[in-house]
């Protein structure tokens, strides 16, 4: 039998393995090793640790364990995993049957690197020239990377329509910019962002399969204006009621299933 088992977890590359140590030697547990072992399942091979954790003890205790013995289970992984196994491991169920220890090798959790590689993205970008940014798979890719990157915390906003979703929304960002009225109007998905620039904004759909920027100022304005007397508040209402009135034409309708984005001007 096993004298210990290792966990050595990568929530990078989205991958968890297994060792047993026997006689002095870690031997990896695999298909030609173990071939009916739980542990190597998809379901928990190619999954998130914190999400299987109980059941990943669990397995190795049936499949490891020596009854009247605590069985020793290795952890190679990040900080945060480790807690969290550690935490599964202290628990009612599992803490007279287990020992957990910690491996000397171990993998930075992803809030110590994002910084790192936030500002070796801002160091590049620039240099990502106007063409590459118009394929759909770099766009695609680059706003994964911004959302995920991002210390802001999106707010989604649904609801059956007429129920005041865009009532809401204009009044929480202090613009009647989105369409609103007692009958369905909006009718698809829109994005809103703060704009980079403080005086400029833009409204961005596919059409036709083409991805579409409709971008507009006002230099006199400073902030985001109210939408009584204002341009600019105007112009987006205006480009946001072509995207709607382009979406009941025969042809090459703009595609409802991708987000409309619009970003508005930074605030003071």
């Amino acid at each position: 039998m096993a004298e210990k088992i290792k966990i050595v977890s990568d929530p990078y590359a989205r991958s968890i393995t297994f060792q047993s140590l026997d006689g002095g030697e870690w031997h990896p547990i695999n298909r030609e090793t173990s071939a009916t072992s739980g542990l190597i399942a998809k379901s928990i091979s190619e999954s998130f640790l914190p999400f299987k954790a109980q059941e990943i003890i669990d397995l190795i205790l049936r499949e490891f364990a020596v009854p009247g013995q605590r069985l020793g289970i290795v952890f190679e992984g990040s900080h945060d995993e480790w807690d969290e196994v550690l935490a599964v491991c202290a628990s009612e169920e599992f803490a007279s049957r287990v020992e957990a220890e910690r491996s000397e090798r171990w993998l930075p959790d992803a809030a110590d690197v994002l910084p790192e590689i936030v500002r070796i993205f801002d160091d590049v970008s620039p240099l990502v020239g106007s063409s590459a940014l118009e394929r759909e798979d770099v766009r695609r890719d680059l706003d994964k990377f911004l959302d995920a990157s991002s210390d802001r915390i999106p707010i989604c906003v649904l609801g059956n329509y007429s129920a005041g979703k865009s009532t809401f929304i204009n009044a929480l960002i202090g613009a009647e910019l989105l369409p609103s009225a007692d009958a369905p109007t909006t009718a698809r998905l829109f994005q809103i962002r703060r704009s980079h620039d403080r005086d400029r904004g833009s409204v961005e759909f596919v059409h036709g399969g083409r991805r579409v920027a409709i971008r507009f100022g006002e230099e006199t304005e400073e902030g985001l204006p109210s939408s009584e007397g204002s341009e600019f508040a105007k112009g987006l209402a205006g480009a946001l009621a072509l995207v709607k009135g382009a979406s009941h034409g025969r042809a090459h309708a703009i595609d409802a299933r991708v987000p409309q984005r619009i970003r508005v001007r930074r605030g003071r």
